[in-house]
């Protein structure tokens, strides 16, 4: 039998792992765009249909109003994961350059950061 923790979870990944294809996607489009406009041929100035219905797909504003909306969302799920989890903190250190590291605080069941 599955957990509401366990939902929940799943929840949070599909969450960042679509706001992770949002974000990567708006780089292809940049680079796809970048790429067009320094190709040494008229392919797609003659067939700009192809690339307005692109970027009508990835519409920025929409993405980032998505990208928002998933945020929000997000935050929510780390919330009720916060109220329902039985929290066992781990104190641990992370590399940020080769001669830094961080302190960070995180559960060891969900996953959580102590903020």
């Amino acid at each position: 039998m599955v957990t509401e923790k366990e939902i929940l979870y799943k929840m949070k990944c599909l969450v960042s792992d679509f706001m992770i294809m949002i974000y990567q996607s708006k780089i292809d489009l940049f680079k796809i765009n970048s790429n067009i406009n320094n190709l040494d041929n008229t392919y797609f100035y003659e067939h700009p249909e192809i690339i307005k219905r692109l970027n009508s797909i990835f519409n920025e504003k929409e993405l980032q109003e998505l990208s928002f909306l998933l945020q929000d969302f997000k935050g929510y799920v780390d919330f009720k994961l916060d109220t329902i989890c039985e929290h066992e903190w781990i104190d641990d250190q992370i590399d940020i350059t080769p001669d830094r590291s961080q302190k960070i605080i995180y559960c060891k069941l969900c996953q959580i950061t102590r903020r």
